[in-house]
């Protein structure tokens, strides 16, 4: 292993998103692996952490599609890996109602009113006090139904030192978050 970035498709092809996320790294020149939880399930907290960051996308996937590796997550980050992830149901349920959500991704998740909340299409634009997203200009449009999947858009609510990065323009609503934290198992910023 020699690469910086880890892929971690766990989207069981639900769309198969792999092409979008391959595509990008290979237009950024960044050395990357690629692992497919659908056809290697089991993925080594050793191999995890021998790459300084992780992308890691459900797609639909659903439900609680990551729920299984969080403590390999929550291992990586204790460890000081940066972790990029997105998912459209990763949260739906009880799956957001977990310590790795609470105490790593700083999410207050609650399933009654942030859970398919937002129709299709939604409007998503950056929020310029986020210092990731305030460079995002213009809107962007999600429209999952036209994938064929419900239209059904979740809220998150960061809890600090987590910030909004994304937000529903037609809600008012967070959708998105970035975070950095110190560990407090191993004191390493993540």
């Amino acid at each position: 292993v020699g690469m910086l970035v880890l892929l971690v498709d766990d989207d069981d092809n639900a769309p198969n998103a792999s092409g979008y996320y391959t595509t990008v790294m290979k237009s950024t020149g960044i050395g990357y692996d690629y692992w497919n939880l659908r056809t290697a399930p089991t993925l080594p907290n050793g191999y995890m952490n021998a790459h300084k960051a992780i992308v890691w996308w459900t797609g639909g996937a659903y439900p609680a599609p990551f729920t299984a590796y969080e403590p390999n997550l929550t291992q990586y980050l204790d460890q000081g890996g940066r972790l990029f992830m997105s998912s459209l149901d990763g949260l739906d349920q009880s799956a957001g109602n977990t310590p790795f959500v609470s105490n790593y991704l700083h999410i207050n998740w609650n399933n009654a009113t942030d859970n398919d909340q937002s129709l299709d299409p939604m409007t998503v634009t950056g929020v310029l006090t986020n210092p990731v997203t305030s460079v995002l200009s213009g809107s962007y449009i999600v429209n999952n139904g036209a994938f064929g999947y419900c239209a059904c858009n979740d809220f998150v609510q960061p809890i600090s030192p987590a910030l909004g990065a994304t937000r529903d323009t037609g809600a008012n609503r967070f959708n998105g978050l970035t975070v950095t934290d110190t560990s407090g198992a191993t004191g390493k910023e993540y």
